[in-house]
């Protein structure tokens, strides 16, 4: 997405009973630094409805002055001056333009999109590259991950959707019972995951964002490039082989087992697969993410070892 797509989808939900450079001059205004000068407040009419209608970029000196002064808390509270109404639309109207805002981190999704937009700008204007027009290898197309957002040669190729992914109930079942033994009452057994005692509820959430983001990722590669999926795979199935290599683990109890195995699948050495060519993607959160994905997919049966 560019900047001018960005500015008309705000426009059109947000900018009642203002003109066009009324409203762009205090968006500016309300997403950076209160001691940095606005930097459409030089800039006259002509030139706001240029850059606001996508016939003029803007300038990258003054992209690169915004995003380095981008104060995302004065975002977030300028975005909840607005009516939860008005919060659905700008999901709305974001996903007729294909871009996926949650509607529980919309103030977030959206601060990071623009900086996203932001930076593309100063990195160079935004590509456009077609799904499967890319190949994972090594040294080829300088892929990096940042801010949910995969990178070729410094151009944004699009962002990791923050869609939820569920459980199957036999996975959730066996969570509840190995998570339940970490709990002080051990002859109870938790039904639900929102039951669990918060402390156990909050690592289990923590899990469960980097299996729904694993999830997201793999459908993106799929999408993205020509061999993503099949380089995705290869991870799983390094993973599953190593997860079958295991010896049994006896702790305390189930829980603690289970994060035993879970560090040692954070010390596994990736190797099979060409994503470690893409900077910063294979990180212990994604090694995470793709172990749950394993055991959904009911690949494995992690009573077996815990």
């Amino acid at each position: 997405m560019n900047l001018s797509t960005f500015l008309k989808i705000m426009y059109s939900t947000l900018g009642y009973n203002t003109s066009i450079c009324e409203f762009v001059i205090d968006f500016f205004k309300n997403v950076i630094k209160n001691n940095v000068l606005n930097p459409f407040d030089d800039y006259e009419f002509n030139t706001i409805y240029k850059i606001y209608y996508g016939y003029m970029l803007l300038p990258k000196k003054r992209a690169l002055q915004i995003y380095d002064n981008v104060d995302l808390e004065k975002f977030y509270g300028y975005l909840s001056n607005y009516s939860y109404s008005q919060h659905d639309r700008l999901i709305e109207e974001f996903k007729k333009n294909g871009i996926i805002i949650s509607d529980s981190e919309m103030f977030e999704e959206l601060g990071e999109l623009f900086r996203t937009i932001i930076k593309n700008i100063y990195n160079k204007e935004t590509k456009n590259i077609k799904p499967n027009s890319l190949s994972i290898s090594p040294k080829s197309n300088n892929l990096s991950f940042e801010n949910n957002s995969i990178y070729s040669n410094n151009y944004c190729i699009g962002t990791i959707e923050s869609l939820n992914y569920n459980l199957s109930q036999s996975v959730t079942d066996n969570l509840l019972l190995i998570f339940s033994s970490a709990s002080k009452k051990l002859d109870k057994q938790y039904t639900s995951i929102a039951a669990l005692p918060k402390r156990i509820f909050i690592v289990l959430s923590n899990f469960l964002k980097c299996f729904s983001f694993a999830s997201n990722l793999k459908a993106f590669l799929a999408k993205k490039f020509t061999n993503g999926e099949k380089e995705f795979k290869n991870f799983e199935r390094e993973m599953l082989l190593y997860l079958s290599s295991l010896q049994p683990i006896h702790e305390d109890n189930r829980y603690k087992s289970f994060l035993v195995i879970l560090n040692q699948i954070k010390s596994m050495n990736v190797t099979s697969t060409k994503l470690i060519n893409i900077k910063n993607l294979i990180t212990d959160d994604l090694k995470t993410g793709i172990f749950f994905m394993l055991l959904n997919q009911e690949d494995f049966n992690i009573l077996s070892i815990c």
